[in-house]
């Protein structure tokens, strides 16, 4: 029962979070204020992926058993569990890849011919289908990858791997532009266009250290006291806004604002508190709430486009993200009752 509410605390969160993520693709303050826009759209909001993937990892270690080496049992059910999650995985990026082929071929190509429909494909498969899917499809790679390291590595290796990728990651991205070396930012600039260079940020440098965490609290016990957690939140919360404004001064805006060291710190201290703080929806709400996360967050740029390419062109960023928020929290509730009708089941994959 303890852990039923510690879910539906993390599915409380993901909800919430999901609504970040639109407030970042819609720009909510850009036309209100250029300095609040960036505190919300840059440092605030950018704490939402993270959580995303640290609540995957953490319930990607709950799935599996474990041996005396606490290493991932070699059992046929542990590489069933395995298969289960990735076939869900893919087929959430399949569909939603085909849903947005629609709206990639008006927006993004000049329209519909089997040239464009190639190219779709063949960019869906090598790097991603549409912007915002990066996500679920870091997730298709992070997990198998993660599962093999969890298999057949000790947690210690296991641990020293992933903080190695993330602080590479944080240095590429970040800190590397603060360096004084003729020519550094520009190679980095570089190598940013190419599709191999973001396959592997993405997924090495961000997925798969982020998932980490989250392994990391699911299989430790002892976690600190709820004081602990809410200071550790505040604290690196505090060291991430400074941090996030430092970087971005001295590289003139270069620095990947999400790459940083305090924010994937502040992140594991605001999951630890969910996990912690034992008052939250009841567990069928939270499952609910967790699958219109997942609507909200693979929607929303589709409605997005449609009010601001076509319906409403000269909308206001603030009340384009109310606007879309609304549409797609209306929707997420409707795709999730809807698929609880035994008719209507094929809509559970849409989350």
């Amino acid at each position: 029962m303890e852990d039923k509410k510690v879910y539906s605390n993390i599915d409380l969160l993901k909800f919430i979070f999901s609504f970040f993520i639109v407030m970042i693709h819609t720009n909510i303050f850009a036309d209100v204020n250029p300095t609040v826009d960036y505190i919300f759209g840059n440092i605030i909001t950018r704490i939402a992926v993270p959580f995303f993937f640290i609540s995957s990892g953490f319930f990607f270690a709950k799935s599996f058993e474990y041996n005396k080496q606490k290493k991932v049992a070699g059992t046929k059910t542990n590489f069933k569990r395995l298969r289960k999650t990735e076939w869900r995985i893919i087929l959430l990026y399949a569909v939603w890849s085909f849903i947005y082929l629609f709206i990639a071929l008006s927006v993004n190509y000049d329209g519909w011919s089997i040239n464009n429909i190639v190219d779709y494909v063949i960019t869906s498969v090598v790097r991603c289908s549409y912007y915002h899917l990066w996500y679920v499809y870091a997730l298709v790679f992070a997990c198998p990858i993660l599962y093999f390291f969890m298999r057949h590595l000790n947690p210690k290796a296991v641990a020293g791997i992933c903080i190695s990728f993330y602080l590479t990651g944080v240095f590429v991205n970040s800190y590397a532009y603060l360096l004084p070396l003729q020519g550094m930012t520009s190679f980095f600039e570089r190598i940013s266009g190419v599709t191999g260079y973001y396959l592997v940020s993405n997924i090495l440098f961000r997925a798969l250290p982020l998932m980490w965490l989250g392994v990391f609290v699911a299989r430790h016990r002892k976690k600190p006291n709820k004081l602990l957690c809410l200071m550790g939140a505040v604290l690196c919360f505090g060291m991430y806004f400074a941090e996030n404004i430092m970087l971005n001064n001295f590289s003139n805006g270069k620095a990947a604002g999400h790459y940083l060291i305090f924010s994937a710190l502040c992140v594991y201290f605001v999951f630890l508190c969910a996990v912690q703080f034992k008052k939250s929806v009841n567990r069928e709400n939270g499952i609910r709430l967790r699958k219109m996360s997942t609507v909200i967050y693979c929607l929303h740029v589709m409605i997005q486009l449609l009010l601001s390419n076509y319906l409403i062109p000269s909308i206001n960023s603030f009340v384009l993200f109310l606007l879309t928020s609304i549409i797609t929290a209306g929707l997420s509730v409707a795709i999730v009752l809807l698929s609880e009708k035994r008719k209507l089941k094929f809509l559970k994959y849409l989350y």
